[in-house]
């Protein structure tokens, strides 16, 4: 019976040998959100805000890889709820770490639905940040928080993590305006040229943060 006990403790020894990188490496990935309405002027992002039907909102959703491993095969989705449609313009901001340099690339609409969006693979110790639109429903029910889900998949399944942490609360009143969009192509760009310093651990620039406040302007 003790030789048997042995074995098992054995067994569960070498299974959580096999099974414990996957898990730490899930832990150390982290997924946050925020929103701006940009229908009201709004400059900066924020967890929570307030919106009218029809105004259009920017979410960011970045991606900090806190492991000392590249995400690969990494594809987002995000879910809408009721009353908030996807309105396209999709784009990821990442630190290239071969040219370090700070680089845009346009996403797929594919983003808005079920089967998510590719996105390229997520260097170590960095973070990636993706922004997108969405506009309110004129028939969005008052009331709330309404959030989007926002589901990350990578590594094969490995790395299979949601946040829903950007509310906006539904208040009466009407916005006429149309969200513009960009022409996805998946077209890769350098970031504008500003001052450029590095933060180390996990790794994002100066240069990286200006160029997503100023995309609530309207200046990406």
């Amino acid at each position: 019976m003790f030789k048997r006990f042995i074995n098992y403790l054995a067994v569960v020894a070498m299974t959580l040998s096999i099974v414990a990188p996957a898990i730490a490496q899930a832990d150390s990935v982290f997924l946050t959100s925020e929103v701006a309405n940009l229908s009201t002027g709004v400059t900066e992002w924020s967890a929570q805000t307030t919106a009218k039907p029809g105004d259009v909102l920017l979410y960011n959703v970045m991606v900090q890889n806190a492991t000392a491993a590249p995400l690969t095969g990494v594809a987002m989705a995000a879910y809408m709820p009721a009353g908030i449609a996807y309105a396209g313009s999709a784009k990821v901001y990442y630190r290239d770490p071969v040219t370090n340099t700070d680089k845009s690339m346009v996403l797929s609409d594919a983003l808005g639905t079920t089967t998510g969006a590719a996105l390229p693979d997520f260097p170590a110790m960095t973070h990636v940040y993706l922004t997108y639109k969405a506009q309110v429903a004129s028939n969005a029910v008052i009331g709330g928080p309404y959030a989007p889900s926002h589901k990350l998949y990578a590594n094969g399944g490995a790395i299979n993590i949601a946040n829903n942490g950007a509310h906006i609360t539904v208040i009466a009143g009407a916005t006429t305006q149309t969200p513009t969009t960009t022409t996805n192509t998946n077209t890769t760009t350098t970031a504008p040229t500003t001052q450029t310093q590095t933060v180390a651990n996990p790794v994002a620039s100066a240069r990286l943060e200006t160029n997503l406040r100023n995309v609530t302007k309207g200046t990406p």
